[in-house]
Protein backbone atom coordinates (compact mmCIF):
# COMPACT_ATOMS: atom_id res chain seq x y z
CA UNK A 1 0.00 0.00 0.00
CA UNK A 2 2.72 2.41 0.91
CA UNK A 3 4.82 1.50 -2.48
CA UNK A 4 1.47 2.33 -4.33
CA UNK A 5 0.94 5.37 -2.83
CA UNK A 6 3.79 6.62 -3.31
CA UNK A 7 5.28 5.63 -6.23
CA UNK A 8 3.22 3.25 -7.68
CA UNK A 9 0.05 5.77 -8.45
CA UNK A 10 2.21 8.90 -9.29
CA UNK A 11 4.25 6.99 -11.60
CA UNK A 12 0.51 5.44 -13.48
CA UNK A 13 -0.20 8.87 -13.68
CA UNK A 14 2.34 10.33 -15.48
CA UNK A 15 2.30 7.05 -17.56
CA UNK A 16 -1.13 8.16 -18.49
CA UNK A 17 0.04 11.64 -18.91
CA UNK A 18 1.08 10.62 -22.36
CA UNK A 19 -1.89 9.13 -23.47
CA UNK A 20 -4.85 11.31 -25.49
CA UNK A 21 -7.10 10.36 -22.42
CA UNK A 22 -5.50 12.99 -20.10
CA UNK A 23 -5.47 15.74 -23.00
CA UNK A 24 -9.22 16.48 -23.25
CA UNK A 25 -9.80 20.02 -21.60
CA UNK A 26 -11.32 20.43 -18.28
CA UNK A 27 -14.24 21.96 -19.62
CA UNK A 28 -16.15 23.98 -22.14
CA UNK A 29 -15.38 27.46 -22.35
CA UNK A 30 -17.79 30.52 -23.01
CA UNK A 31 -17.30 33.89 -22.70
CA UNK A 32 -17.51 36.70 -20.24
CA UNK A 33 -18.13 34.20 -17.22
CA UNK A 34 -18.23 37.04 -14.48
CA UNK A 35 -19.94 35.79 -11.16
CA UNK A 36 -19.86 37.67 -7.86
CA UNK A 37 -16.90 36.85 -5.94
CA UNK A 38 -15.64 36.78 -2.12
CA UNK A 39 -11.66 36.43 -1.67
CA UNK A 40 -11.96 35.18 2.10
CA UNK A 41 -8.40 35.56 3.90
CA UNK A 42 -8.23 33.18 6.71
CA UNK A 43 -5.63 35.42 9.48
CA UNK A 44 -3.97 34.55 12.25
CA UNK A 45 -1.68 36.99 14.11
CA UNK A 46 -0.68 38.13 10.55
CA UNK A 47 0.39 41.69 11.00
CA UNK A 48 3.76 41.68 9.25
CA UNK A 49 2.24 40.30 6.02
CA UNK A 50 -1.66 41.10 6.36
CA UNK A 51 -1.08 45.05 4.56
CA UNK A 52 0.72 43.78 1.76
CA UNK A 53 -2.36 40.86 0.99
CA UNK A 54 -4.74 43.43 1.23
CA UNK A 55 -3.08 45.68 -1.23
CA UNK A 56 -2.31 42.27 -3.60
CA UNK A 57 -6.16 41.49 -3.25
CA UNK A 58 -6.99 44.85 -4.34
CA UNK A 59 -5.03 44.70 -7.64
CA UNK A 60 -6.99 41.79 -9.01
CA UNK A 61 -8.17 42.13 -12.54
CA UNK A 62 -11.98 41.57 -11.96
CA UNK A 63 -14.55 43.98 -11.47
CA UNK A 64 -15.20 46.27 -8.38
CA UNK A 65 -18.93 45.80 -8.35
CA UNK A 66 -18.82 42.26 -8.82
CA UNK A 67 -15.95 41.73 -5.85
CA UNK A 68 -15.99 41.34 -2.52
CA UNK A 69 -13.30 40.63 0.50
CA UNK A 70 -13.44 39.52 3.69
CA UNK A 71 -10.87 38.95 6.28
CA UNK A 72 -11.57 36.10 8.95
CA UNK A 73 -9.77 36.53 11.89
CA UNK A 74 -9.15 33.90 13.90
CA UNK A 75 -8.65 35.32 17.35
CA UNK A 76 -5.67 37.52 16.40
CA UNK A 77 -3.78 38.91 19.27
CA UNK A 78 -1.50 41.26 17.70
CA UNK A 79 -2.14 44.14 15.24
CA UNK A 80 -3.67 42.01 12.83
CA UNK A 81 -7.41 43.77 13.21
CA UNK A 82 -6.41 47.21 13.69
CA UNK A 83 -4.05 47.42 10.53
CA UNK A 84 -7.54 45.09 8.71
CA UNK A 85 -9.87 48.30 10.07
CA UNK A 86 -7.58 50.54 9.63
CA UNK A 87 -7.66 49.56 5.59
CA UNK A 88 -11.34 49.19 5.73
CA UNK A 89 -11.61 53.24 6.75
CA UNK A 90 -9.16 54.61 3.79
CA UNK A 91 -10.60 51.64 1.16
CA UNK A 92 -13.69 51.04 2.36
CA UNK A 93 -15.47 53.95 -0.12
CA UNK A 94 -14.12 52.49 -3.00
CA UNK A 95 -14.21 48.33 -2.52
CA UNK A 96 -16.57 46.05 -0.77
CA UNK A 97 -14.05 44.79 2.42
CA UNK A 98 -14.74 43.58 5.54
CA UNK A 99 -13.61 41.90 8.97
CA UNK A 100 -15.22 38.72 10.36
CA UNK A 101 -13.67 38.13 13.98
CA UNK A 102 -13.48 35.13 15.68
CA UNK A 103 -14.24 35.38 19.31
CA UNK A 104 -11.78 32.21 20.15
CA UNK A 105 -8.84 30.46 18.49
CA UNK A 106 -10.52 27.58 16.47
CA UNK A 107 -8.41 27.33 13.31
CA UNK A 108 -8.16 27.66 9.78
CA UNK A 109 -11.02 25.79 9.02
CA UNK A 110 -13.14 26.90 11.77
CA UNK A 111 -12.74 31.07 11.19
CA UNK A 112 -13.74 29.89 7.17
CA UNK A 113 -16.91 28.16 8.51
CA UNK A 114 -17.50 31.24 10.64
CA UNK A 115 -17.21 33.90 7.80
CA UNK A 116 -18.90 31.69 4.60
CA UNK A 117 -21.90 32.07 6.47
CA UNK A 118 -21.75 35.74 6.38
CA UNK A 119 -21.51 35.67 2.55
CA UNK A 120 -23.67 35.73 0.05
CA UNK A 121 -21.65 35.63 -3.78
CA UNK A 122 -22.15 32.69 -5.38
CA UNK A 123 -18.42 31.75 -5.63
CA UNK A 124 -15.78 31.60 -2.50
CA UNK A 125 -12.10 32.16 -3.66
CA UNK A 126 -9.40 30.87 -0.47
CA UNK A 127 -6.27 32.18 0.10
CA UNK A 128 -3.58 32.72 3.03
CA UNK A 129 -2.95 35.68 4.24
CA UNK A 130 0.84 35.12 3.14
CA UNK A 131 0.25 34.00 -0.32
CA UNK A 132 0.37 36.93 -3.45
CA UNK A 133 -2.54 36.00 -6.23
CA UNK A 134 -1.26 37.03 -9.77
CA UNK A 135 -3.32 40.09 -10.97
CA UNK A 136 -5.35 37.57 -13.72
CA UNK A 137 -5.66 34.65 -11.44
CA UNK A 138 -9.04 35.32 -9.64
CA UNK A 139 -10.97 35.26 -13.20
CA UNK A 140 -8.58 31.88 -13.89
CA UNK A 141 -9.75 30.11 -10.98
CA UNK A 142 -13.65 31.25 -11.00
CA UNK A 143 -13.85 30.61 -15.13
CA UNK A 144 -14.28 26.56 -14.53
CA UNK A 145 -17.42 26.45 -12.50
CA UNK A 146 -19.26 27.56 -15.92
CA UNK A 147 -19.25 23.85 -16.22
CA UNK A 148 -21.57 22.29 -13.60
CA UNK A 149 -20.06 19.38 -13.01
CA UNK A 150 -17.10 21.26 -11.59
CA UNK A 151 -17.86 22.31 -7.90
CA UNK A 152 -13.52 23.10 -6.77
CA UNK A 153 -10.62 24.42 -8.11
CA UNK A 154 -7.26 25.16 -7.21
CA UNK A 155 -4.07 27.59 -7.83
CA UNK A 156 -1.05 26.52 -8.97
CA UNK A 157 1.48 27.89 -6.10
CA UNK A 158 4.77 29.02 -6.94
CA UNK A 159 7.53 28.80 -4.48
CA UNK A 160 9.38 32.23 -4.85
CA UNK A 161 12.55 31.64 -2.72
CA UNK A 162 13.43 27.61 -4.03
CA UNK A 163 17.17 28.92 -4.47
CA UNK A 164 17.99 29.78 -0.69
CA UNK A 165 18.42 26.37 0.70
CA UNK A 166 18.25 22.63 0.12
CA UNK A 167 15.20 22.51 1.94
CA UNK A 168 13.13 25.16 -0.09
CA UNK A 169 15.00 23.64 -3.31
CA UNK A 170 13.58 20.07 -2.61
CA UNK A 171 10.14 21.32 -1.62
CA UNK A 172 9.93 23.13 -4.95
CA UNK A 173 11.09 19.81 -6.73
CA UNK A 174 8.25 17.73 -4.91
CA UNK A 175 5.67 20.24 -6.02
CA UNK A 176 6.57 20.55 -9.65
CA UNK A 177 5.59 16.68 -9.95
CA UNK A 178 2.21 17.07 -7.61
CA UNK A 179 1.73 20.03 -9.87
CA UNK A 180 1.62 18.01 -12.93
CA UNK A 181 0.16 14.79 -11.30
CA UNK A 182 -2.84 17.39 -10.14
CA UNK A 183 -3.65 18.52 -13.73
CA UNK A 184 -3.14 14.62 -15.42
CA UNK A 185 -5.72 13.77 -12.47
CA UNK A 186 -8.28 16.99 -12.92
CA UNK A 187 -8.41 16.17 -16.86
CA UNK A 188 -8.88 12.16 -16.29
CA UNK A 189 -11.96 13.15 -13.82
CA UNK A 190 -11.03 14.76 -10.38
CA UNK A 191 -7.44 15.98 -8.11
CA UNK A 192 -7.44 14.12 -5.03
CA UNK A 193 -6.06 17.46 -2.62
CA UNK A 194 -6.05 20.89 -3.64
CA UNK A 195 -3.54 24.04 -2.34
CA UNK A 196 -4.34 26.13 0.71
CA UNK A 197 -3.08 28.95 -0.81
CA UNK A 198 -5.40 29.65 -3.66
CA UNK A 199 -8.97 27.19 -3.89
CA UNK A 200 -12.24 27.87 -4.64
CA UNK A 201 -15.96 26.78 -4.37
CA UNK A 202 -19.08 27.64 -4.93
CA UNK A 203 -20.65 28.96 -1.60
CA UNK A 204 -24.23 26.79 -2.26
CA UNK A 205 -21.57 23.90 -2.35
CA UNK A 206 -19.76 24.63 0.88
CA UNK A 207 -18.89 21.93 3.26
CA UNK A 208 -18.69 22.53 7.11
CA UNK A 209 -15.58 20.59 7.94
CA UNK A 210 -14.20 19.92 11.48
CA UNK A 211 -11.68 22.63 12.74
CA UNK A 212 -9.43 19.47 12.47
CA UNK A 213 -9.44 18.97 9.03
CA UNK A 214 -8.55 21.38 5.90
CA UNK A 215 -10.81 22.11 3.13
CA UNK A 216 -7.70 21.68 0.66
CA UNK A 217 -7.32 17.95 1.31
CA UNK A 218 -10.90 17.20 2.34
CA UNK A 219 -13.31 19.02 -0.26
CA UNK A 220 -11.66 17.39 -3.03
CA UNK A 221 -12.64 14.33 -1.82
CA UNK A 222 -15.78 15.04 -0.41
CA UNK A 223 -16.84 16.42 -4.24
CA UNK A 224 -15.77 13.24 -5.53
CA UNK A 225 -17.74 10.83 -3.88
CA UNK A 226 -20.57 13.30 -4.51
CA UNK A 227 -19.91 12.22 -8.35
CA UNK A 228 -18.37 16.05 -8.82
CA UNK A 229 -15.04 17.45 -10.26
CA UNK A 230 -12.28 19.22 -8.71
CA UNK A 231 -9.53 20.53 -10.57
CA UNK A 232 -6.21 22.51 -10.64
CA UNK A 233 -5.68 25.40 -12.85
CA UNK A 234 -2.08 25.47 -13.42
CA UNK A 235 -2.22 29.11 -15.26
CA UNK A 236 -3.88 30.34 -11.64
CA UNK A 237 -0.43 31.52 -9.96
CA UNK A 238 0.27 31.91 -6.86
CA UNK A 239 2.93 32.59 -5.04
CA UNK A 240 4.40 32.40 -1.23
CA UNK A 241 7.49 30.94 0.27
CA UNK A 242 8.47 27.54 1.04
CA UNK A 243 10.57 26.61 4.43
CA UNK A 244 13.92 27.32 4.69
CA UNK A 245 14.50 24.80 7.15
CA UNK A 246 13.88 21.28 7.54
CA UNK A 247 12.66 22.01 11.47
CA UNK A 248 10.06 24.60 9.53
CA UNK A 249 9.12 22.12 6.81
CA UNK A 250 8.81 19.12 9.19
CA UNK A 251 6.12 21.09 11.34
CA UNK A 252 4.15 22.18 7.97
CA UNK A 253 4.41 18.21 7.03
CA UNK A 254 2.60 17.37 10.36
CA UNK A 255 0.13 19.93 9.78
CA UNK A 256 -0.70 18.75 6.69
CA UNK A 257 -0.32 14.89 7.46
CA UNK A 258 -2.36 15.09 10.28
CA UNK A 259 -5.60 14.49 9.03
CA UNK A 260 -4.69 11.64 6.28
CA UNK A 261 -3.33 9.52 9.35
CA UNK A 262 -6.83 10.31 10.96
CA UNK A 263 -8.36 9.15 7.69
CA UNK A 264 -6.36 5.71 7.16
CA UNK A 265 -6.98 5.21 10.71
CA UNK A 266 -10.65 5.33 10.39
CA UNK A 267 -10.72 3.15 7.69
Amino acid sequence: MIFWGMIGYPMTLLLLGKTKLSKRPFYQKKEDYLPTVTVLIVAHDEETVILDKLKNVCTLDYPKEQLEIVVASDHSTDKTNVIVERFIQEHGGKRRIRIVKSQQRGGKTNAQNEAVQTIQSEIIVFTDANAMIDTHALKKIVDPFQEPSISYTTGQLVYINKERSATSASEDSYWSLDTKIREIEGRIQTITAGNGALYACRKSEYIEFPPIESHDSSMPRAFALKKQRAIAVSDAFVYEKAGETSEDEFQRKVRMNRVIIQSIMAT
